[in-house]
């Protein structure tokens, strides 16, 4: 409950500063395929949104899973995330749990702009933050992450992405993911993207798609669902989300 509290006063405060924008919102959401997008100075996005998983053992649902994304600067913004989820067993529903999935912190960067067969490149990085309790205990070391996005543009409406990524556990395991997407703009309110994604080190592979809807400038809508491949891969997801970009009104 306090959660939707902060991000009811999140918005409010925000939006007395709000102003108009001449480009349309680009969410990280849907999907697993980080965008081509950093956020503009002094703006602030909000991605929130839910998801149902069935996997064969028990089923999970992330609630309000939300991304606070900053610009910094014109190619470098910073972010904080985190994912309440209620997990039930499907053995007989009757053991459930609930709790935070992870919280952590980060950034996004533009390394790169896009020239010809060049890609725009950026990295990623977060840092599950430590002393924080979750699902899996309480946890006394950082647990990081770093991503290698690439961005192409095909046409004025196909786009393709692929990311390279690794985490490390608290224990410093290893997990090593990829992911592979193509983008098509339906009209100039409605994109849609199907991908493969995977993770390497677990041998899953999933395929997912779905679609975001701009109904005004500055607000996005989206819908998707996914299937594993793999034998190591979850039954299938759906999820939907909400993107509410803001931006600090100049000082007159």
């Amino acid at each position: 409950m306090r959660i939707n509290h902060l991000l009811f006063l999140l918005i409010l405060f925000f939006s007395l500063q709000t102003q108009a924008q001449n480009d349309p919102i680009s969410g990280d959401r849907p999907g697993m395929t980080t965008t081509g997008i950093t956020l503009p100075r002094n703006h602030l996005q909000i991605e929130t949104g839910f998801m149902f998983e069935d996997d064969f053992d028990y089923y999970s649902m992330p609630l309000f899973s939300t991304m606070l994304r900053y610009g910094l600067f014109n190619r470098f913004e910073v972010r904080l995330a985190f994912e309440p989820i209620f997990i039930a067993h499907t053995d007989t529903l009757k053991t459930k749990e609930f709790g935070l999935n992870y919280f952590k912190a980060g950034f996004k960067w533009k390394l790169l702009d896009e020239k010809g067969i060049i890609p725009s490149i950026f990295v990623l990085s977060n840092i599950s933050l430590p002393y924080i309790k979750t699902l899996n205990d309480t946890t006394y070391a950082p647990s990081p992450d770093i991503r290698l996005a690439f961005a192409h543009t095909i046409t004025d409406n196909i786009g393709l992405g692929y990311n390279f990524a690794a985490s490390w556990d608290a224990e410093f395991h290893t997990s090593l993911l990829y992911t592979l997407a193509g983008f098509l703009k339906v009209n100039d309110n409605v994109d849609f993207f199907m991908e493969f994604y995977g993770n390497i080190t677990d041998k899953m592979t999933a395929f997912d798609c779905g679609f975001a809807w701009r109904p005004k400038n500055d607000w996005q809508l989206d819908i998707s669902a996914g299937k594993g491949i793999s034998a190591y891969s979850y039954d299938f997801f759906v999820a939907a989300g909400l993107s509410y970009r803001l931006a600090k009104r100049k000082s007159s």
